[in-house]
């Protein structure tokens, strides 16, 4: 670390550039608080602030270049030059440092201690003014950064719960949100319903047709099954040629009339594979279930797979529950 010296004789020359400090007339009280603050030479690499750790004084860079790191050794995030200044955030916070900042030239600053910050503060209406505005940029950008931050995890957090293909919700999001829905219809006694359904003989589109066209038979149909419920209603993807279409507020009755109207949308589609060839038919057969005794979504999702195949055995193309 560089040494500390009190300068013998601070002249205007010596604040040339600095912003807060280019109003301020020599004889004034601010010039007298300046003319006793110390200053530091810093060597490339010597470490002005530590992150994490208590800062109580403020530094005007008289001339070299710092730049402001997240850690020791990482990539700049910005560089502060002659004119600029640094720390007087966590001076007015009392928090400690945030940001590792490190000289990238041979750098001089002069240190303002906590006492005569906040005197200077008093002294200059101009410093005042600087203070404000750089404490406000500081916060400004810390908001937009975290924004932009939790924006970023709230779009990882959808795609990691969408299904790439279909673009309907997949397992993950069904186990996890809607067993909080079913858990909360059996607390509230509100009715709570929901099909199981299975791509009928869907190892043969693949098979005979390749899986391009086993792929372009799934994308049918979950734009056909969201087109048939409500937008209260939710389609995902529970594995393979496997869906799960969630009704909260439906009782089975309404259930069953919704899955029949998927069963007869779907066995209209009209699905071409990827030479443009119309496929054969695509039907699915369905288990209808409705929330009785559970509390939870897996032993009803069982319900429905156990209805689901039940249908697959008397003949497929149906609905059974």
């Amino acid at each position: 670390m560089g040494m500390l010296a009190r300068m013998s004789s601070l002249t205007q020359k010596d604040l040339e550039g600095v912003l807060a400090l280019r109003d301020i007339a020599p004889g004034s009280p601010a010039w007298s608080l300046l003319d006793t603050c110390a200053r530091r030479e810093l060597a490339v690499g010597d470490i002005l602030l530590h992150a994490g750790q208590a800062n109580d004084r403020m530094h005007f860079v008289l001339g070299g270049l710092l730049s402001v790191r997240l850690a020791k050794t990482s990539e700049p995030l910005t560089t502060i030059g002659p004119g600029g200044t640094v720390g007087e955030l966590s001076v007015v916070d009392t928090m400690p440092a945030t940001a590792f900042v490190v000289a990238e030239q041979p750098t001089r600053v002069l240190t303002v201690l906590g006492d005569a910050f906040w005197k200077l503060v008093e002294a200059s209406p101009d410093f005042a003014r600087h203070v404000i505005t750089t404490v406000t940029a500081q916060v400004r950008r810390s908001t937009v950064s975290l924004v932009r931050s939790l924006d970023a995890n709230a779009e990882l957090e959808a795609s990691a719960m969408i299904d790439g293909l279909t673009g309907v919700y997949n397992r993950r999001w069904l186990l996890d949100r809607c067993d909080r829905l079913a858990a909360r219809a059996a607390v509230d006694g509100a009715p709570f319903a929901l099909f199981m359904l299975d791509v009928d003989h869907f190892k043969k589109f693949n098979d005979t047709y390749g899986h391009p066209a086993g792929d372009a038979v799934l994308v049918a149909v979950a734009k056909a099954l969201v087109a048939c419920v409500r937008p209260s209603d939710h389609v995902a993807r529970y594995g393979g040629e496997e869906f799960v279409v969630v009704l909260p507020g439906t009782i089975l009755e309404r259930a069953r009339e919704v899955a029949e109207r998927t069963r007869t949308a779907v066995s209209q589609l009209e699905v071409r594979g990827t030479d443009g060839a119309p496929l054969p038919t695509v039907t699915i057969s369905i288990g209808v279930v409705a929330l009785s005794v559970e509390a939870a979504l897996a032993p009803l999702i069982a319900r429905a797979d156990a209805l689901l195949y039940e249908a697959k055995k008397n003949g497929r193309n149906r609905v059974e529950g």
